[in-house]
């Protein structure tokens, strides 16, 4: 049984912690995918009813959400979607700069035919879900990319570094593939990395990943300033709702 099926099998038959983990697996992914806003009020007795299970799993799950930095529980409030904090995010980017920029230079390196064939069906995706205006596809293919470009450096350590940066990242690189324009931005620097990575140039595969990722960094600063931070993929800005009030 995969975690996500637990919401679909009767209580009785699942254990607490499945089904909590469930649930914060699967109201995580719409959190990241801009379904929810940030400082969107998460009311567990409408997540109850909307995912079909008790508040008990719902409480729980909410505190696995927050310790993956996605929820914040607000005494006397209850949990809201975690708040965009620019100095929070400048100092999670600083970090998968230099993080994803190292995987790139050892990618460079260190890879052997057949690897970078993977790499190259991923931005093969991108590059389909550029064409068709798919801003979830395209975030997925991204994730692949780079995800396979940190594999590549055949460091466990380093992809331990940079999972250990969660949740909340993946839910800020949605967020920056979002921004109109950007996806173009970026399919350029990924097609430069992944050139430079075949050419086994180090040191031209690591300059550009860490200013594809800065250059990201900065295109959500400047979207937080000029006030559309909680616009989703397609939607208009607008203030964070509270739902369910």
């Amino acid at each position: 049984m995969t975690a996500a099926s637990n919401l679909h099998t009767p209580e009785r038959f699942v254990s607490g912690a499945a089904l909590a983990s469930a649930f914060a697996e699967q109201l995580g992914r719409q959190i990241i995918a801009g379904r929810y806003k940030p400082g969107e009020r998460l009311v567990e007795t409408r997540l109850a009813a909307a995912f079909g299970i008790s508040r008990s799993p719902v409480r729980e799950g909410l505190r696995l959400l927050a310790n993956d930095g996605l929820v914040l529980l607000v005494e006397r409030r209850g949990a809201i979607v975690k708040p965009l904090d620019p100095h929070d995010i400048q100092e999670a980017f600083e970090c998968r700069m230099a993080l994803q920029g190292l995987a790139a230079r050892l990618a460079a390196e260190r890879w052997r035919e057949p690897q970078l064939a993977p790499l190259r069906h991923a931005l093969a995706e991108m590059e389909a879900a550029l064409a068709r205006g798919d801003v979830e596809a395209y975030y997925n293919a991204d994730i692949a990319y780079h995800e396979t470009v940190c594999w590549l450096s055949q460091n466990a350590r380093l992809q331990q570094l940079l999972g250990a940066l969660g949740r909340e990242m993946l839910r800020l690189r949605f967020l920056i593939n979002s921004i109109p324009g950007r996806q173009h931005e970026s399919i350029v620097y990924n097609r430069g990395i992944l050139a430079a990575i075949e050419a086994r140039d180090a040191a031209a595969a690591e300059r550009l990943t860490r200013e594809l990722t800065a250059s990201g960094c900065q295109r959500l600063l400047e979207t937080m300033r000029a006030g559309s931070a909680w616009a989703g993929p397609g939607d208009p800005a607008s203030p964070p709702t509270q739902r369910g009030e």
